[in-house]
């Protein structure tokens, strides 16, 4: 028999759901910068103030997020 190799745990891994869930809104923010002039009316609370300040803004918070799951990783890596 070969050994069973651990299981992730998603506790060793802090705060990866929550900035998880954070890149998914801002992939919405770009998203709806993106199709700013197709959105349907009923969606139109997801419009941003413009559609360039929706594209920064998703792409910044995303570029943050992805500093947070390195920072995670790092952190998990030196426990």
């Amino acid at each position: 028999m070969t050994p069973r190799q651990p299981r992730l745990k998603l506790s060793s891994y802090p705060g990866l759901i929550q900035t998880g869930i954070l890149c998914i809104v801002f992939l919405g923010c770009f998203t709806s910068g993106i199709a700013y002039h197709h959105i349907p009316p009923w969606l139109a609370f997801v419009k941003g103030p413009s559609r360039e300040g929706s594209i920064i803004i998703g792409i910044a918070g995303m570029f943050g997020c992805l500093v947070l799951f390195l920072l995670g990783a790092l952190v998990a890596r030196l426990k």
